[in-house]
């Protein structure tokens, strides 16, 4: 892992002042402070065009790579997860590129890209990982290890349909939540329409006061607003048109929230039937298409034991 390059992440005046005036700035140093006592800690990869921010650290042989979805950064979706991953394996927790404190620099905002950049971490390690991803996050990694197996120990899709959602099943999200499109929903021009967007992330969604939508909007959903645009326009046109697939053997686990209304249970079952023998299928109750944020305890128990399954059976 000599590419990787330790990420400066002091304390200053100005950022202490910045948090205290931003209730979004002020959990994100929160949620730092969750991985830094997972052992965690942050570096930088160098891109042939732009970096990729990288959290690294943690106990066991072997390595386990979280990937994150649309909205936020690593940080806010992962925090409640990774001082029990940590304990049991090497953790690699990048922000996707135009995320967090990634930046895919001059690239053409696409799935390709994004799957590029993590192949590159994927490189530096030295032997095949386990893949996590949910959401988007669910997609690079279906592409990885579609493409490039040998870097695959296992995959975990966590409420991704991959390759098995149609354009037909894309009108249906639109109709459901009466937008015109996914820009509308998971790249917000406005603060009104943040509650949507957690209203689909959580089964049973936090209350927020007004100005905290806000402050997350500015500090969240303004930035690499062009190439998040673009990204999900890419996806959208890789729904339509699915990359092939190769027949591969490794191992998946499907994790899908009961009450996704963003991709319903009903592409999960798809989607095993699809993958065969290879696949499991776990539904969490009580939890909608953020999973790991509503329900991080289970989440880890699920794919924890289907780890050790592998090893154990290895």
């Amino acid at each position: 892992m000599e590419a990787l390059e330790r990420a400066p992440d002091g304390w200053s005046l100005r950022r202490l002042k910045a948090g205290l005036s931003s209730p979004t700035r002020w959990v994100r140093k929160v949620l730092k402070q969750r991985f830094r006592r997972a052992g965690l800690v942050p570096h930088r990869l160098s891109l042939d065009t732009g970096h990729l921010h990288v959290w690294s650290g943690g106990q066991g042989e072997e390595t386990l790579v979280l990937l994150h979805g649309f909205g936020g950064s690593c940080l806010w979706q992962w925090a409640d997860m990774v001082g029990e991953l940590s304990k049991h394996y090497r953790l690699l927790v990048p922000d996707l590129l135009w995320f967090g404190e990634s930046d895919g620099g001059g690239a053409e905002p696409s799935l390709e890209s994004q799957a590029k950049a993590i192949r590159h971490l994927l490189e530096q390690v030295g032997s095949p990982v386990h893949l996590a991803g949910i959401s988007y996050g669910g997609f690079v990694s279906f592409l990885i290890a579609n493409d490039d197996p040998d870097l695959v120990r296992s995959l975990t899709l966590i409420d991704c349909p991959a390759t098995v959602m149609s354009p037909d099943d894309y009108q249906q999200v639109l109709q459901r939540f009466d937008i015109p499109d996914m820009n509308q929903l998971l790249v917000p021009d406005e603060p009104s329409t943040l509650p949507l967007l957690m209203q689909l992330a959580y089964h049973r969604p936090p209350k927020v006061p007004r100005f905290a939508w806000r402050d997350a909007h500015q500090n969240l959903f303004k930035g690499f607003r062009t190439e998040r645009i673009a990204l999900l326009d890419n996806l959208i046109q890789y729904l339509d048109e699915p990359h092939t697939e190769q027949q591969r053997h490794h191992p998946v686990q499907i994790i899908w929230g009961e009450h996704d209304r963003l991709f319903p249970v009903s592409l999960a079952q798809r989607l095993q039937i699809h993958l065969g023998d290879r696949a499991e299928l776990e539904i969490i109750p009580d939890t909608a298409h953020a999973p790991i944020v509503e329900a991080p305890k289970a989440i880890n128990s699920v794919l924890l034991n289907f780890l050790q399954q592998r090893a154990a059976g290895a």
